[in-house]
């Protein structure tokens, strides 16, 4: 329940209450007395007027009944509305987004801790069973509990760090109704645009937590040897706010700065960042010291640990094949002109260079040109093209493949293949798993091609052994890696980031047609009522009363 004026300006008029205290202050009583003389009297009548201004209000029945028909006349006049949840019987259903950016501390203590508080509130006051579905990249659903446990669930909450998806947990709460009308009470701050299902016959109420969005976050990071000695970090970071940003960008080991430089970024644009550090192994860590609203995206945490990958090359010859795999620090290469008498269980990846074995081989691969067991049929060539797009995909991170030329391509149609990069006439990359082979496969020679003489070309090499053999074990955060920094699983170290600019920009996003169906919502959820017209017959009835005094002579209470 609670208060709103239509018309607040009219509240300044209250301060006129206090002009009526200090007319009556300063207002002389006169008494009528008969004495034979005023002699004695100027004196006591001369003290008491300089010490009127320092007594006490006087206790008059008058003063308080115009003190009161000012105050309510005021209130009358500024439109008053009365307004609170009009909450029947309908079975109610609560959504609450516990994505990464309802961290954020525009709302103190944060966007999250304010949802769960008026959560808890709409448990209070709701009479009707109640569900609750905690959005995250999975979907928690909390069922069969009373309001006293469902608030201690929400207590122990925290803030997943990573992508949520409200989406789903929509069609969680259609499935969990039944085909009864529930009310769905979703609570968000509009950083993930969402869709209320048109047919649905549960009501949807859109509850929005957040005011500002200033945020500067990294969105992106990665570290690549370039040499023996030296390394590259590439951090992408994004400005999501509406002024230009300037911050120091640090790149820290072990509590000591290897590198800072000051950097500059214009409002809503996104940049890549890149550093040189001398070669290291162990915890990186590339930080941005800004003062935003949400600080769990300003650091960038990296692992790289002492791994020596065995690679085995099968090529007729490549020079740039081998000058990429061989900048990779620690990684041990054989080059072979075909694996005739080759023990294939020494070596933890192969790369088939046009010479592709005709059956399948357990492990992880590269093929270029074809795959075991490929069916001619599914072979179609489409000659000379350029590369137009390329899937979201750790193997094609820090890419930038658009326009790049191929001479003599094919495409292949086979249900274990699934694209990863296509041209303006079809993929010509591939994602391969059958049994325990796993791997990429090209449709077309390198040396065909200009990606060999693109810098894309050694990261792409790079990327694809990192991605398979965990040369530098790096996850987004999950149902068990709940917060941003280095994290044991498994055995293994991982460097765990946010690193999502959908969770980064954290503006509100839930469109115009939303909003009005929020709006409409809303009316048919909250009863209102206008409290101007009771005020005013509060005014004369007090009037009326305070006629009745004056006129009966009593003044005094």
């Amino acid at each position: 329940m609670n208060i709103k004026f239509l018309n607040p300006s009219f509240l300044f008029l209250l301060f006129l209450e206090a002009i009526i205290i200090i007319l009556y202050l300063i207002k002389p009583k006169r008494l009528k007395i008969k004495v034979p003389s005023i002699i004695l009297w100027e004196k006591i009548i001369e003290e008491k007027n300089l010490g009127r201004w320092f007594k006490k209000l006087p206790k008059n029945l008058l003063l308080l009944f115009q003190l009161l028909i000012l105050f309510f006349l005021v209130l009358s006049l500024s439109k008053p509305i009365l307004s609170f949840p009009s909450i029947g019987s309908k079975p109610t259903i609560i959504i609450l987004d516990s994505s990464a950016s309802m961290a954020s501390r525009d709302i103190l203590p944060s966007r999250f801790q304010e949802a769960k508080s008026e959560i808890i509130k709409l448990i209070k006051r709701n009479p009707s069973s109640i569900k609750m579905i905690i959005a995250k990249d999975k979907p928690k659903i909390i069922l069969n509990k009373n309001r006293r446990e469902i608030e201690k669930e929400l207590e122990k909450e925290k803030v997943f760090l990573g992508e949520g998806n409200l989406d789903e947990s929509i069609r969680r709460a259609e499935s969990i109704s039944k085909g009864i009308s529930h009310e769905i009470h979703i609570f968000t701050d509009g950083s993930d645009p969402i869709s209320i299902p048109k047919d649905s016959i549960n009501q949807y109420f859109l509850h929005i937590i957040g005011r500002e969005s200033f945020n500067i976050g990294i969105l992106d990071g990665r570290i690549f040897p370039k040499n023996e000695h030296i390394y590259e970090i590439f951090l992408k970071i994004g400005n999501f706010s509406q002024k230009p940003q300037e911050f120091n960008l640090g790149i820290i080991q072990n509590n000591n700065k290897l590198k800072e430089e000051k950097i500059r970024i214009e409002p809503k644009e996104i940049k890549v960042v890149k550093s040189e550090i001398t070669k290291a192994t162990g915890k990186i860590v590339g930080e941005i010291d800004v003062r935003d609203y949400l600080e769990e995206d300003n650091k960038a945490f990296f692992y790289i640990p002492t791994f020596s990958p065995k690679v085995l090359l099968v090529t007729l010859g490549n020079p740039f094949l081998e000058k990429a795999l061989r900048s990779i620090p620690n990684l041990k290469i054989d080059v072979k002109r075909d694996f005739i008498n080759v023990d294939l269980k020494n070596y933890n990846f192969y790369i088939f260079d046009g010479l592709i074995p005709y059956r399948d081989i357990s492990g992880n691969f590269l093929f270029i040109g074809g795959y075991p067991g490929i069916n001619q049929q599914n072979i179609e060539k489409i000659g000379k093209v350029k590369i137009l797009s390329w899937e979201d995909h750790p193997i094609t991170r820090f890419l930038q493949l658009y326009g790049i030329g191929i001479d003599n391509a094919y495409t292949f149609k086979d249900e274990n293949l699934k694209p990863l990069i296509s041209t303006d006439k079809g993929p010509v990359a591939y994602i391969y798993e059958k049994g325990n082979s796993k791997g990429i496969v090209l449709s077309f020679d390198l040396l065909s091609s200009s990606l060999i003489y693109s810098d894309s070309f050694p990261i792409f090499i790079y990327n694809l052994l990192r991605y398979y053999l965990s040369y530098d074990p790096q996850k987004r955060c999950d149902n068990y890696m709940d917060s941003p920094g280095f994290k044991e699983y498994n055995g293994y170290l991982y460097a765990v980031n946010i690193f999502s600019q959908k969770e980064s920009d954290i503006s509100n996003k839930i469109n115009m047609e939303t909003k009005k169906e929020e709006s409409k919502k809303e009316e048919k959820g909250f009863i209102q009522i206008d409290l101007s017209k009771p005020l005013i017959f509060l005014v004369f009835l007090l009037l009326i009363m305070e006629i009745y005094f004056y006129q009966g002579g009593k003044y005094y209470s």
